[in-house]
């Protein structure tokens, strides 16, 4: 689990600045609100799995993860698409790889958080 808990303190990083960083922000937009709010109720799951505990609920739990990996199989299909079909360079095909493959250590101890943690959810329910 020491490695879940590096992810988890790696995320909470890259929160604590996103919230830190905000009132500096020379325009600000309801999509920054939502958007940090939205990794603020990701680490939830990224926390339980990480220490073992339950945070909330399976469902919320579930519905975490079901958003979160809607907003990054979206952004890597338009990002993607916008590689293949040549509108950027062949120079985003690496940082493109890069982003997928962070959102997928993001997405998967949430995963297993939601669906593979059912003896944690049936000691703590």
């Amino acid at each position: 689990m020491r490695k879940w808990k590096i992810v988890f303190g790696i995320a909470a990083f890259f929160f604590a600045m996103q919230l830190i960083r905000l009132p500096f922000r020379s325009h600000l937009d309801i999509t920054d609100f939502l958007l940090l709010i939205l990794s603020g109720f990701s680490l939830f799951p990224l926390y339980g799995y990480s220490y073992q505990i339950t945070v909330g609920s399976k469902p919320i739990a579930v519905a975490i993860f079901s958003i979160n990996t809607f907003i990054a199989v979206a952004s890597l299909v338009i990002v993607g698409s916008l590689v293949i079909l040549g509108g950027l360079g062949a120079m985003y095909v690496l940082p493109f790889l890069v982003a997928g493959l962070i959102q997928g250590v993001f997405l998967y101890p949430q995963f297993l958080y939601a669906f593979k943690s059912d003896e944690l959810w049936a000691k703590n329910a």
